[in-house]
């Protein structure tokens, strides 16, 4: 019966152990390749990218390679100066994200950014995978002139009014004075009656005093 001598089993140790390292390094990289494999990617949209369209359309939908998540879905539609043409909440089938936009859009180009929820739980947009959309609107709604037109409907004309002569207003005050003084004059003819009152009572009292002082 043979056995391994120690420089034997050393010597096998040492090559196994680059083929270890080796193995453990490719499967660490399977394990990272493996969930940016199962990521969903864009694969149409209507319109789609690059159209030119004679009118502009009432929704942009969007597909991809597997069912999404609901979760954190975002499209947003811009026209050339960056005003934002998409309204509404973005509404995801399956595999489809259709979202609303503005309605009679003007001639222009138009350009789809994104962000949804890949199936394998991962979010995923338009601007880390480069898939942006985009289509342009030949013929669309006229824009509207800032400027208003000159109307033809006539300026009312300015009424004026004449004042008052002042020989007319002297008169109403007057009359104003007078109906108040004549109210004020009945409360002073009663205060003086009741205070004409008070002063010959106490004269009387006073002389009735007098009288019964000098009969004791």
């Amino acid at each position: 019966m043979t056995s391994t001598s120690p420089s034997r089993r050393r010597a096998s140790r040492m090559l196994a152990a680059p083929f270890a390292i080796a193995a453990g390094a490719l499967l660490a990289v399977a394990g990272v390749a493996s969930p940016a494999a199962a990521h969903d990617a864009l694969i149409g949209s209507n319109p789609e990218n690059g159209s030119s369209l004679e009118q502009a359309p009432e929704s942009i939908t969007l597909e991809y390679s597997a069912n999404l998540i609901d979760a954190g879905t975002l499209v947003e539609v811009s026209a050339g100066d960056g005003t934002i043409v998409s309204t509404g909440a973005p509404q995801i089938i399956g595999t489809e994200v259709t979202q609303a936009l503005e309605p009679e859009l003007p001639a222009g180009d138009y350009t789809v950014a994104w962000r949804v929820t890949s199936s394998d739980g991962h979010p995923i947009d338009s601007e880390g995978t480069g898939d942006a959309v985009a289509f342009t609107v030949t013929v669309g709604a006229p824009v509207a002139s800032e400027t208003p037109e000159a109307s033809d409907t006539p300026e009312p004309e300015m009424t004026t009014q004449t004042a008052p002569d002042a020989e007319d207003g002297a008169e109403d005050d007057g009359a104003i004075e007078g109906s108040a003084g004549n109210e004020q004059t009945p409360w002073i003819a009663i205060v003086g009656a009741i205070a004409g009152i008070g002063i010959l009572a106490a004269a009387i009292l006073l002389i009735t005093r007098w009288l019964r002082k000098r009969k004791v």
